[in-house]
């Protein structure tokens, strides 16, 4: 389980290490039934117990020059802790 706690501690050590970081973003969640706007950890917490992520959707985080870049959940919940925290 994530905490964001835990949350904030890795993005510090990774800005430490000068490891890459995605921008701070919201993230949606696309499905066959269109998409979800997401900007809060406990927005995507709900949707992870509700278990609205399945084979047919997927999460992304907002392009630089618009539209939207499929992600891996923990990239996404970086940029998504990131945008919260601006």
């Amino acid at each position: 389980m994530f905490t964001i706690e835990w949350l904030d501690a890795l993005i510090e050590r990774k800005q430490q290490k000068h490891e890459p970081l995605p921008l701070p973003s919201r993230v949606v969640l696309i499905g066959d039934d269109g998409h979800e706007d997401i900007s809060t950890i406990s927005q995507l917490a709900a949707c992870m117990r509700d278990a609205t992520l399945d084979k047919n959707h997927y999460i992304a985080i907002e392009a630089p020059g618009g539209g939207w870049i499929p992600s891996d959940f923990l990239w996404a919940l970086i940029a998504l802790r990131l945008y919260e925290k601006e």
